[in-house]
């Protein structure tokens, strides 16, 4: 790594967590279809797990510093990652997985108006063609056949895109401040008690007791969580906000290939080709020599 660049190692470490995000879909709907779990206490073990996992195993080997504003700053992200968690699966229920997905991933688009709105950052020709590549990817490589028109659910998937855009907007202005593990330790156990409290009010809390079930916690907690939550925040260290959510868009790329390999569902070659365009507009976003990380 000591032979990339700042916006290189920030590029590699927004594609790992954004692929290892791809696993998410997966293991989430996992837990909910093989037991009785709600959206709300499927997502409270999730971040209960990830709690830990920051709690015992990362916190105690780093050195860690912090003032009261930068907590203030990590619960701020943990509100709008935990609203955006919820909606997202939420949506997924009312209008499909693929429709859901086609609209969250609007957020790199929301991320840059935001940026130019309160930075003044400047949106270059590079941001241009990646969005409008990896928006016609992602329509292509979207499951049409699940989708189903609600506009309830359609606005659900929207809010959960603006909302991610202000965790990455809120996580970003803290990333150069706060120690990454810190800041991933206060975002899962915000959530932790956040969907706690929601599970207990809609009476759908429960503790699995199937082996499958609590592997697939885990897969969701450690895989989809931890880790990708964790590189997210390193990359946010060397490049901006707006360049982070588009590289990660290479999420639904791993997920369609999940699916494949493990669900052994079909692939088309209008979704091979969909594919290809992400990975085009991904790519499209390294020539921008603008390095900026604010």
């Amino acid at each position: 790594m000591r032979m990339l660049s700042g916006q290189h190692k920030g590029i590699f470490y927004a594609s790992l967590s954004g692929m290892l995000y791809g696993f998410l879909a997966y293991f989430g709907m996992t837990i909910m279809t093989e037991g009785p779990s709600s959206v709300y206490n499927m997502l409270f073990w999730r971040f209960l797990l990830t709690t830990l996992a920051f709690l015992i195993i990362l916190i105690p080997a780093q050195n860690v510093k912090f003032e009261g504003r930068q907590i203030l700053y990590a619960f701020g992200g943990s509100f709008f990652y935990g609203v955006c968690a919820a909606l997202y699966f939420v949506a997924s229920e009312y209008i499909g997985t693929g429709l859901a997905m086609v609209i969250f991933f609007t957020y790199p688009t929301i991320v840059a108006l935001l940026n130019w709105f309160f930075h003044r950052y400047k949106i270059t020709l590079f941001y241009y063609v990646s969005f409008i590549l990896t928006a016609v990817g992602i329509f292509l490589l979207s499951d049409r056949e699940q989708i189903t028109f609600d506009l309830y659910g359609i606005l659900l998937a929207f809010l959960a895109g603006i909302s991610y855009s202000f965790y990455m907007l809120i996580t970003k202005k803290q990333a150069q401040n706060l120690n990454p593990i810190l800041s991933s330790f206060v975002i899962s156990i915000g959530n932790s008690v956040l969907f706690l409290a929601l599970a207990l009010f809609d009476h759908s809390f429960f503790v699995p007791t199937a082996p499958l079930i609590w592997a697939n916690i885990f897969g969701v907690s450690v895989i989809a969580t931890v880790f990708p939550l964790f590189l997210l925040l390193i990359s946010l260290k060397y490049i901006n906000s707006t360049k982070a959510s588009i590289v990660s868009v290479l999420e639904p790329v791993v997920t369609v290939i999940i699916g494949v390999v493990l669900l052994s569902e079909s692939l088309s070659w209008i979704q091979i080709v969909g594919i290809v365009i992400i990975l085009a507009g991904t790519l499209s976003i390294q020539f921008d020599k603008n390095v900026e990380i604010r």
